[in-house]
């Protein structure tokens, strides 16, 4: 389930801003306004997914073809007046002077669900992003068997992993709705104050989901503290896997998460 959720994200339809999503830390949102984002034309007939009615979240607002219609709330801007707990995740309740009251069925751990830019941004309590490192084991050999690992949580499909040894290891994968069947070699990672990081080596993976291709960097490329003082220092802004480009929205975000990922002070969870 979890790799089927991934691939949703790397299929994501939405142009999406940095510093939007707060994850599990949704009280956040409490008082923000959110201004909805636009589809890409070919998801346009399909509508927006997750605005509703009512507060059970059984009927959608303003149905369209499958979801929400698009052009009934496409560029609205709502404002979050409440929210509250709905099994694991929350139903937001927003507020529009045209539309009124709308419910949106808000997923913790689904960024690529949440179709909207948080005007002004999130304001981002100390420790949020050191609190946000996820703790988790790899398998290795039948000999070495499970070692334990850090990574930052996966945005923009860009994780850095931190080994229980010290090693950094960087896992990029981008997604294309037109690949050519030819072999895919290297990475790079062009940063907001004009660096690139060329892995030209970096071993690719590619395998089909749907009409789409996803690339994916494999094994995990190892970085050494060159580069790795380089992300703490500026946020990745695109990403190049062979010859298909993506950009990277959630920029500012990884690179806080890597900060505290690299720093040995921090005792990590």
């Amino acid at each position: 389930m979890k790799k089927i959720m991934l691939l949703l994200c790397s299929l994501l339809s939405i142009v999406t801003f940095a510093q939007n999503f707060p994850g599990k830390d949704v009280h956040l949102l409490k008082g923000k306004e959110l201004k909805v984002l636009p589809l890409k034309k070919s998801e346009i007939g399909v509508g927006y997914k997750g605005f509703y009615s009512d507060a059970e979240i059984h009927s959608l607002y303003k149905k369209g073809l499958r979801y929400t219609d698009a052009a009934s709330i496409e560029g609205k801007i709502f404002k979050v007046v409440d929210y509250k707990p709905r099994y694991t995740n929350y139903v937001l309740t927003l507020q529009n002077p045209e539309t009124g009251t709308v419910y949106f069925d808000y997923h913790t751990t689904a960024k690529c669900d949440f179709v909207f830019e948080v005007v002004g941004g999130i304001d981002f309590p100390d420790g949020h992003f050191c609190n946000g490192l996820e703790k988790g084991k790899k398998w290795i050999s039948a000999g070495e068997g499970y070692v334990e690992e850090t990574r930052t949580p996966l945005l923009d499909d860009i994780s850095l992993f931190r080994t229980a040894d010290g090693q950094f290891k960087l896992r990029v994968a981008v997604c294309t709705d037109n690949y050519k069947n030819k072999d895919v070699k290297g990475l790079i990672l062009q940063l907001e104050n004009g660096v690139k990081l060329n892995f030209p080596e970096a071993v690719i993976d590619v395998f089909r989901v749907g009409a789409n291709t996803n690339l994916s960097t494999r094994p995990r490329i190892k970085i050494d503290n060159s580069a790795l003082e380089m992300l703490k220092k500026s946020k990745i802004v695109r990403k190049t896997i062979g010859t298909y480009t993506s950009d990277v929205t959630d920029g500012y975000m990884i690179m806080e998460y890597i900060n505290c990922l690299a720093d040995t002070t921090i005792t990590l969870p």
